[in-house]
C-alpha cells in the first residue's frame, strides 16, 4: 500500500525534510503552502494523514484541523500538527480540534516517520543495531555518513561557498569539529 501524505507548510525546507524522510519507503507526499490549498487537495490527495504547520499565514494548522475534522468525507483522518521552536503550541487548541498529536520542528525524521506509521497503522521499519552501545538507531535515509544539505553549496544571498561535493560537508570536516 502506498503512503499518502499532505504536508501544509509555509516552509519550503519542510517539504525537503518530509519528501526526504520517506523517500526510501512507498509513499507519495504532497506538499502546499497553505491550509486552504491543503482543503482543495484533500478531494485529489486523499491523504492517509495530514501533517499540518500549527502557525501559518491564512488558515493554520489548528483551523485546518478543526475544518478536517467536520468534513463527512475526511473526519477521521489523522492530523499532526508541526510546531515552530518558537511558536508557542497550545495543547488546550490541539485538543479542542482534535489533533491527534504535535512534533516540535526541526524534528527528528525517525520520529516523524514513526509516528506517521503509528497514526497510519503502519509498522515502523526495522531499527538498525548501533555498534557500540547496542541501542537501536534507523540508519540515516541518505545513507551511512551522509549529511543533509538542503540548500547546497551555494546558498542564495550568502555568496558562493567553496565546491564541497553533494553532501555539502566532507567525512574530515565532521570528524574535525567533532
Amino acid at each position: 500500500m502506498t503512503l499518502k501524505l499532505l504536508v501544509a507548510d509555509d516552509s519550503v525546507t519542510i517539504h525537503k525534510m518530509v519528501r526526504l524522510a520517506f523517500g526510501g519507503e512507498d509513499a507519495v507526499v504532497e506538499a502546499v503552502t497553505s491550509g486552504e490549498d491543503a482543503l482543495e487537495a484533500l478531494s485529489r490527495v486523499r491523504p492517509d494523514i495530514v501533517l499540518a504547520d500549527a502557525v501559518m499565514p491564512g488558515l493554520g494548522g489548528y483551523a485546518l484541523c478543526e475544518r478536517i475534522r467536520e468534513h463527512p468525507e475526511f473526519g477521521s483522518l489523522p492530523v499532526l500538527l508541526l510546531c515552530g521552536t518558537f511558536e508557542p503550541f497550545d495543547p488546550e487548541e490541539a485538543q479542542r480540534v482534535r489533533a491527534d498529536g504535535h512534533l516540535m520542528k526541526p524534528f527528528d525524521t525517525s520520529e516523524l516517520i514513526d509516528r506517521v506509521h503509528a497514526l497510519v497503522g503502519l509498522a515502523a521499519p526495522e531499527a538498525a543495531p548501533a555498534a557500540a552501545t547496542g541501542a537501536r538507531v534507523r540508519e540515516s535515509f541518505l545513507g551511512p555518513g551522509a549529511i543533509l544539505d538542503l540548500f547546497g553549496p551555494d546558498r542564495p544571498g550568502r555568496g558562493a561557498a567553496p565546491a564541497r561535493g553533494p553532501g555539502g560537508l566532507t567525512d574530515e570536516d565532521v570528524h574535525r569539529v567533532a
